[in-house]
């Protein structure tokens, strides 16, 4: 677990940047190792149109490819209203600003520290 989390603070970093020189807008991420076991930490973006989703998931596939991070899943729906990044350790979330109202991830991530 520790190796794990020193791998994962700089590449969360690096993935945070791709985001934000890309225009995401409204990015977090929160620490829920302490809730589930599933990953360490959610990162959670949007922005307003669907080609732009589907441009910054890109993005981050790239950032991640480029430093060495074998994702193992990305899932989006036909719209392009969302896709997310399953990395094991972390997860990346990608909304339309809708989409994303609707989902409502930080409610249900409510209990995690935002860092």
């Amino acid at each position: 677990m520790e190796r794990k989390m020193q791998i994962s603070r700089p590449i969360i970093k690096t993935i945070l940047e791709t985001l934000n020189e890309k225009k995401a807008q409204n990015i977090k991420v929160f620490d829920v190792k302490h809730l589930t076991s599933l990953c360490e930490y959610i990162i959670i973006s949007s922005t307003t149109n669907s080609t732009h989703v589907r441009s910054l998931a890109d993005d981050v596939a790239k950032t991640l490819k480029n430093n060495g991070i074998e994702y193992f899943n990305i899932e989006r729906d036909i719209g392009y209203t969302w896709v997310v990044l399953d990395c094991d350790y972390f997860v990346v979330n990608i909304f339309h600003n809708k989409a994303r109202e609707f989902y409502n991830l930080e409610g249900i991530w409510a209990d995690a520290n935002e860092l």
